[in-house]
């Protein structure tokens, strides 16, 4: 099976060997270093780190990362493609078994005609682009994924509206569980994966497919402390963690997500965010006298609509 059809089927793809194990783990040092000094927050836009040309270069706007996501989705069947915002950095995000932290990215959407015109189209196509930099451990650092929930939430068709209301029921079922039997249930009846990339794999992963953080381990859970959320601001340096995310689709699967997006209260400050984020793209390709690749150059002009 060829990578776009496995996509599709699975709702995921993990590409493998995109970067240097290495540059990673430098990439990860000052990571750790630049969110000290901005007293650890959750999470920062590539445009809020002070070496984030360095980041661009090196990982969101690697040569080699866009060819290979191109070569790959760029089909006729999806028309254009585009590399999009937010450019995310989080940090320390520690799902715990207890809570109920299972989700699909376009939810929102399914509130609205016009999205699920979109949704439901067989050229609709919108992902996140994961690249974590640590193995996905006790103390989790990478997704779970239910294989093929995308196609669940992406068909219109009898068999898929009965599997919908069988996957909400066990969602429901298991949710309500007791965190010491509910890692048995869950795999039992969710039957999910764990992923666990090498360093230097990344992993698309369509908005419609069933997620979630990787939680931690019970036993490595009652050994942190200060909580707030899922988030902790303090640990040792091989226990923190970051993943680093953005957007990547077509056109249709823009339109629905804006039409969503739009609509929130924060839909004015993540426009604010992607203008800054196309901004910060433009400034970083003057500063460095390279021409703006055409892909991402086409994918700057949707940053404004």
């Amino acid at each position: 099976m060829d990578d776009l059809k496995f996509y599709k089927k699975n709702g995921f793809l993990i590409i493998k060997n995109v970067f240097n194990a290495n540059d990673l783990n430098i990439i990860r040092s000052i990571l750790i270093s630049e969110f000290k000094s901005q007293k650890n927050p959750k999470i920062l836009d590539v445009y809020q780190l002070k070496n984030s040309n360095k980041f661009l270069s090196e990982v969101f706007l690697s040569e080699k990362l866009y060819q290979k996501l191109y070569n790959i989705f760029h089909h006729r069947e999806f028309g254009k493609i585009f590399i999009l915002p937010p450019f995310t950095i989080m940090r320390n995000f520690f799902p715990k078994h207890s809570s109920h932290t299972w989700h699909i990215d376009a939810s929102g959407e399914f509130r609205y005609k016009y999205c699920k015109d979109r949704i439901l189209a067989k050229d609709y196509f919108f992902a996140k682009v994961g690249i974590y930099l640590q193995k996905n451990s006790e103390y989790g650092g990478q997704i779970d994924i239910i294989r093929g929930s995308n196609r669940t939430y992406g068909q219109r068709t009898f068999k898929s509206f009965l599997a919908k209301i069988s996957l909400k029921m066990k969602m429901k079922f298991v949710s309500k569980l007791n965190a010491n039997i509910k890692k048995f249930f869950e795999k039992k009846f969710l039957n999910y994966e764990k992923l666990n990339l090498n360093l230097g794999d990344v992993v698309v992963f369509d908005s419609r497919v069933y997620h979630r953080g990787s939680p931690i381990s019970l036993d490595k859970e009652k050994k942190l402390s200060e909580y707030d959320g899922h988030y902790i601001k303090e640990t040792e340096n091989d226990e923190t963690k970051f993943a680093l995310y953005f957007q990547f689709g077509n056109l249709h699967g823009l339109q629905s997500y804006w039409y969503d997006r739009g609509k929130r209260l924060s839909g004015t400050g993540e426009r604010e965010q992607w203008e800054k984020t196309k901004n910060h793209i433009n400034n970083y390709y003057l500063s460095s006298n390279k021409d703006i690749p055409n892909e991402i150059k086409i994918s700057l002009e949707y940053y404004k609509n």
